[in-house]
């Protein structure tokens, strides 16, 4: 038949007969299923009824003892003395507390969820009273990545040819998402407890993390695997700084310390003691000469790598510093605390060029533009501000976020802010 232009033709009206046999192993199949159906149908409400009748009478015997009680203590207010019987009672009252029994009866919610599954496809139920691990049987199962982290993120970067940005968070997982799609890539799963810190390095190949687990994990960026894991601290890990030609990585951690290590041999290479509380963060120069490190005792520390030494403490903030960062020569550094207040520190005449002062709370995270113009901060009164550095003054406030800011990342091209805060969402917005 030859469809000339402009007729319509529908197939909506042909019927295929199917042969006697199909028919009859059709028909059964079709029983076979819907008798199952029943089946778990009848049972799930004969389930449920049981269920309903037992929180029914587990209901009113509770209603009638709270209601005697209400009566008993009622009755005890008005009394200007009391019987012998009545005191036995009031000393047991001021003796004791009232609580509730908790009823062993069946989970309801699990109850019927067992039933949504029939077994069609012989795949495993999923918990769901159990969001990680639904995650994981999702991905694993199904293929299906779920969009977002679970808990806060605490870290976030941009790889420096501004395709990716990379997350850790406390629900122990790293996520990679595609920064022009804004969608989720991948995940990175092994950390046994929250995941502090993540760092890239500058040729977008590796990723290291750290954890509450006193672990760090480098990943292969491209092969989205686990390569090593690296341990030397005793107590979480709190940050990472990974040098400029990936030789060097340096972690900070709450038992005090900071370690160098060497990524070609996955060795430590050197370890720096000095502060007297938890080291809180870390940062190192791009000519791998300096590391800088904060931390709970108020100080910054610089450390020479070669000379393998403190040369200088910072002593200025009155809180916990919480977040450093080297401008691109490696000559000032900018600190933000959790005394509401960002220090620039010129460490060549080792004094101060200038305090930032506008948040109401403490400094969470702090980022440098590439072009070393814009210093991006971030606070736990829920703003990120952006300042002009070679002016010290403020050019915008983004206050429209719904909690804490908890980290800040900039391309590498100046053009876009990237950060994160504690309810797991990600923003990202022009320079």
């Amino acid at each position: 038949m030859h469809l000339s232009e402009g007729t319509n033709a529908s197939f909506t009206s042909i019927q295929i007969k199917l042969p006697q046999e199909k028919k009859e192993l059709f028909e059964y199949l079709i029983n076979k299923r819907l008798e199952i159906i029943r089946e778990s149908r009848l049972m799930l409400t004969n389930k449920v009824s049981k269920l309903m009748k037992t929180i029914s009478n587990y209901y009113k015997e509770t209603l009638s003892q709270l209601l005697n009680l209400e009566i008993e203590y009622s009755s005890y207010l008005n009394n200007e003395s009391l019987t012998y019987q009545e005191n036995q009672k009031a000393t047991e009252i001021l003796t004791s507390k009232l609580t509730y029994k908790q009823n062993s009866s069946e989970n309801l919610f699990e109850l019927i969820s067992n039933y949504l599954n029939l077994g069609i496809e012989n795949k495993p139920i999923i918990n769901p009273l159990n969001i990680q691990e639904t995650q994981d049987s999702l991905a694993k199962t199904y293929g299906i990545l779920i969009q977002g982290h679970i808990k806060s993120i605490n870290s976030m970067v941009i790889s420096d040819d501004n395709k990716y940005i990379i997350s850790g968070s406390s629900d122990k997982t790293i996520r990679i998402w595609d920064l022009n799609n804004q969608k989720l890539d991948f995940i990175l799963t092994g950390h046994k407890d929250n995941v502090n810190c993540v760092v890239i390095s500058s040729d977008s190949t590796l990723i290291a993390s750290c954890s509450h687990d006193y672990t760090i994990k480098l990943w292969d960026f491209k092969l989205k695997q686990e390569i090593c894991m690296l341990k030397g601290h005793t107590e979480n890990i709190s940050s990472l700084a990974i040098s400029k030609d990936k030789t060097l990585l340096v972690s900070g951690s709450w038992d005090f310390s900071v370690i160098i290590w060497n990524l070609n041999t996955k060795n430590i290479e050197n370890v720096f003691y000095g502060h007297n509380n938890i080291v809180s963060c870390v940062a190192i120069t791009d000519n791998k000469k300096y590391i800088a490190s904060g931390a709970g005792d108020h100080t910054i520390r610089i450390w020479s790598v070669n000379e393998k030494k403190l040369i200088h403490v910072l002593e200025k903030h009155t809180n916990i510093v919480r977040c450093i960062a080297f401008r691109s020569n490696g000559k000032v550094l900018l600190s933000g605390s959790a005394d509401a207040t960002i220090i620039c520190w010129n460490l060549l005449e080792e004094k101060i060029n200038f305090c930032f002062k506008g948040h109401r709370s403490e400094i969470l995270c702090i980022g440098i533009s590439r072009n070393d113009k814009y210093l991006i901060s971030g606070s736990s009164d829920k703003t990120v501000k952006i300042w002009n550095i070679d002016e010290a003054r403020l050019e915008y406030t983004i206050a429209d976020n719904n909690d804490y800011i908890c980290s800040i990342a900039i391309t590498t091209d100046s053009k876009k802010i990237v950060y994160c805060s504690a309810d797991s969402i990600i923003s990202i917005w022009n320079l």
